[in-house]
């Protein structure tokens, strides 16, 4: 890989007229972190379906445009951004939910498509991340859901969820592939325990 020819390419919310075909893109690292979220629950009429037209269309896309380099040149690094909600759903997010778990299949096939051709493609599923919109929840709230919800005691920092993201596209992980990767902490773990030691 020519050291002047990766490119991030970074799908960005509220940008949804730009997430549209394109002539093909030059490039070895397609890495997509979308993030539009709008409040709807299944049963809501009307509602705009933007989750599923940036989240998951877009990132469709812009994959699209930059494989028939990733071929031509036999490698290249996928990862995209999904979401924890995308393995255990997100009420009152139902779209979001639905377009983090289409990226799965999207990357899945994408893994199996292309694993003789030098390009690996992989998930990276945050959980809770203490990005800028979540930090300006009230401070009440967001100390009640770190202490009570999460068994690390913390949210997690957009810089672990960028450092997992860099070594998937890094030249290490060309032999990792098809792979779902969580970051929340254990946020899924049982930490039950019936026995006092386990519990202190």
């Amino acid at each position: 890989m020519s050291p002047a020819r990766p490119v991030l390419l970074a799908l960005l919310a509220g940008q949804r007229e730009r997430v549209q075909p394109r002539a093909p893109v030059d490039a070895d690292l397609l890495a997509g972190d979308v993030a539009g979220v709008l409040r709807r629950k299944v049963g809501d009429q009307g509602g705009d379906l933007g989750d599923l037209a940036v989240n998951l269309s877009g990132a469709f896309r812009v994959t699209q445009a930059c494989l028939p380099g990733m071929r031509e040149r036999r490698y290249g690094r996928i990862v995209v951004v999904s979401s924890s909600a995308a393995a255990v759903g997100l009420p009152g997010q139902v779209a979001y939910a639905a377009s983090k778990a289409g990226l799965l299949g999207m990357m899945k096939t994408i893994a199996a498509e292309n694993v003789r051709r030098g390009i690996t493609a992989n998930a990276v599923l945050p959980g809770l991340i203490a990005s800028e919109r979540v930090r300006a929840m009230p401070a009440e709230l967001y100390e009640q859901i770190e202490s009570t919800f999460l068994p690390s005691g913390r949210m997690g920092e957009v810089a672990e969820v960028a450092a997992l993201v860099a070594h998937l596209a890094s030249e290490d992980a060309g032999y990792v592939t098809g792979q779902e990767i969580g970051i929340d902490g254990g946020a899924w773990l049982n930490t039950l325990s019936l026995t006092r030691e386990q519990r202190e």
